[in-house]
């Protein structure tokens, strides 16, 4: 009768070896298997303050053009909105925190552009387009054929700036907020304490009167001299 053959003690696993199929190292002296590489930490909350202060100096230089007057509202939105648990906390805590500053600021900024305010701006009825009773324009707008140069000379951002701040302060408000800064409406109707459907028409009513206010301005070569 044969003899059983004995295992082969080079087959067998030493100390430290891998067991097949089983990604486990067996008990001994052998090194221990490399630990996975973990993601990139998160950015630090130092670098998201510095973020966000950056942000809403930008929005507050924009509405009021003076940088003084910028940095004091954006001290002044921080003042107003303490991190808490319920603006600060968990894991959407900083969007919470930079929503809550964002409207903060706009609030601000709105202060003190009312403060700045020599006068009412121009009657909005005298600025809106007008219709015949058929509907059709009275005057039918001339078309514009501006480049892309044109637009991005400091002369014409300086005439855009000025015919915002000849409309009515309501109009000129919203239409910062939401065509320059890119807030959307349900934003700016929570800065400016307003229904949504409400910003909506004031922002509608705002890009008709600014068009009118450009037009003397604006020819089919471009920007007049």
């Amino acid at each position: 009768m044969p003899k059983p053959s004995k295992a082969n003690p080079a087959a067998r696993p030493g100390p430290g070896s891998v067991l097949p199929g089983s990604g486990r190292a067996t008990p001994g002296q052998g090194p221990a298997p490399e630990p996975r590489p973990r993601s990139s930490p998160a950015p630090s909350r130092e670098q998201d303050v510095r973020d966000t202060i950056a942000e809403l100096f930008a929005i507050a230089k924009v509405m009021l053009g003076c940088t003084a007057a910028a940095a004091t509202a954006v001290q002044a939105a921080y003042a107003t909105v303490v991190p808490s648990p319920a603006t600060g906390g968990g894991a959407d805590g900083p969007a919470r925190l930079r929503t809550s500053l964002r409207r903060a600021i706009a609030r601000q900024c709105l202060l003190g552009r009312q403060q700045q305010r020599d006068a009412a701006g121009a009657p909005l009825v005298s600025l809106l387009p007008r219709f015949q009773p058929d509907g059709h324009h009275v005057a039918p707008a001339r078309p514009w054929q501006l480049s892309a140069a044109a637009v991005e000379h400091d002369r014409f951002r300086a005439t855009l700036r000025a015919c915002i701040d000849e409309l009515p302060p309501r109009h000129g408000d919203v239409l910062l907020l939401c065509d320059v800064l890119d807030f959307d409406v349900v934003e700016t109707a929570a800065a400016i304490g307003a229904d949504p459907r409400a910003v909506r028409r004031t922002l509608h009513h705002a890009r008709q009167a600014l068009r009118t206010l450009l037009e003397p301005h604006c020819t089919a070569a471009g920007v007049s001299a």
